[in-house]
């Protein structure tokens, strides 16, 4: 709380001196309004079972619609200062649902909270020097998301935000460091809001963390990111986590086409209250190419994806995976949901879990993509054998996923998303029907 206090002072303090010296700068104004239309169809997405064996009639599956609107408003002093505000709202509609029990999922129009998606101050430049700085709510993405995606992954895609305060150090031609602070809570206590009955779950814990995130770029079409994070999760037992890692990104053209090289890999060691040590390992590495000069420029990448698993067999310490601020969709809509069975309910828990992925993109048009992916998935230690879940199996399953973009105009935009995926011998016998996730989407943004 008092963490919280002392960003919260901060932030008023440079507002303050911002609004101070209005009368001095050259003030530039600018507002936009965001709207986007989702609808929703899951199927057999958490357990994998087509019918209930307690009524012999086919599970409830989600079908619903998605409406979020957004306003924003940027104020900038001498192109030097700004301050930032965004309000939002995501209303939803569902005509099926698989667990109206949540007071947050009823059936029919289900309102929203209107809350402060950001608000911020930054500055350039500070006193002269290479230093940046941003203070307040803010979204945060740090390489593939990683490890720095979401800060707030218990209501989806409505809100991405941190509460952080964030400054950057720049060093040399390309490169520097970013230090940043970060204080997240499950439900919103920090600013005011509208309509905010009932409030949305925004993490499973509240959370802090500290956050080294080095960039360095000095050569042509090389980045290398050294990360450091301690992050806290102050759960009914408080785990204290270390995580060092780095990211590298290299690409180069030959054959008249592109090619990229990314690979990222991280350790994480620390503890819990209750002197369980927590220590594992995460990372990827994925090749793929661009060929703009063949016909319909298709791109494709192949990777591999390595997050280990906690053992049955060591009590004292747990070496599952922990995907610090990074529990959103990564390669899959669908899967991210069916990974709250394995993670005490918490949607997106990436952890014990090899996967073998290719992907293509073709540009059908200029407004017109297609992408196309085939994920192979295995875990790395058997589950616990209840549930949903085999006693023996690793093979998660395959994956398979198409997604079709097209730009409609300069401010319209809209998809359509489809995932199916076929449960392998890691789930029990009675839980290996497909799942489908579909989607739609137009969005709408002046």
């Amino acid at each position: 709380m008092k963490n919280r206090r002392a960003v919260t002072t901060v932030l008023a303090v440079l507002m303050g001196m911002m609004f101070t010296a209005s009368a001095y700068a050259e003030i530039t104004n600018s507002a936009g309004l965001y709207f986007r239309l989702r609808h929703e169809t899951w199927d057999n997405v958490f357990n994998f079972q087509q019918t209930d064996p307690s009524t012999g009639k086919a599970t409830d599956d989600d079908n619903y619609f998605r409406l979020k609107t957004s306003v924003w408003d940027r104020v900038e002093l001498d192109k030097k200062y700004a301050f930032y505000v965004k309000l939002t709202n995501e209303a939803r509609y569902f005509f099926d649902s698989s667990n109206t029990a949540q007071s947050s999922r009823p059936l029919g129009f289900n309102k929203d909270e209107i809350f402060f998606d950001n608000v911020y101050v930054s500055a350039t430049s500070i006193a002269g020097l290479p230093v940046d700085a941003v203070i307040g709510r803010q979204d945060l993405m740090y390489g593939e998301g990683f490890i720095l995606m979401d800060g707030t992954p218990g209501d989806g895609s409505r809100s991405f935000y941190y509460n952080a305060a964030k400054t950057t150090v720049k060093f040399w031609k390309a490169s520097g460091v970013d230090l940043i602070y970060i204080t997240d809570q499950t439900i919103e206590k920090s600013l005011p809001m509208m309509s905010s009955s009932p409030r949305r779950n925004l993490t499973a814990y509240n959370e802090e963390a500290a956050v080294v995130y080095g960039k360095i770029k000095e050569i042509e079409n090389l980045s290398i990111e050294p990360y450091y994070v301690w992050k806290t999760e102050y759960s009914a037992n408080v785990l204290r986590l270390n995580t060092v890692g780095s990211r590298v990104d290299y690409s180069f053209d030959a054959l008249k086409s592109t090619w990229r090289t990314r690979v990222e890999y991280a350790h994480q060691f620390g503890s819990y209250d209750n002197g369980m040590k927590r220590e594992a390992d995460g990372g990827f590495a994925f090749f793929g190419g661009k060929h703009e000069t063949l016909w319909l420029k298709p791109s494709w990448e192949v990777g591999y994806v390595y997050l280990s698993g906690d053992k049955a067999n060591s009590p004292d310490i747990d070496r599952g995976w922990n995907p610090l601020f990074s529990r959103y969709p990564w390669f899959s809509e669908l899967y991210c949901l069916s990974l709250a069975r394995e993670s005490g309910g918490i949607v997106a828990y990436w952890s014990n879990l090899q996967a073998t992925r290719a992907a293509m993109k073709f540009v059908l048009l200029p407004t017109t993509t297609l992408d196309i992916s085939y994920t192979f998935m295995r875990a790395l230690e058997n589950s616990v054998g209840t549930g949903i879940f085999s006693v023996d199996g690793k093979q998660r399953g395959h994956l398979y996923t198409a997604k079709l973009y097209h730009q409609f105009s300069k401010s319209i935009d809209g998809y359509l998303l489809v995932e199916n995926f076929v449960p392998g011998n890691y789930y029990a016998p009675t839980n290996r029907d497909s799942g489908a996730f579909i989607r739609w989407e137009l969005q709408w943004k002046i």
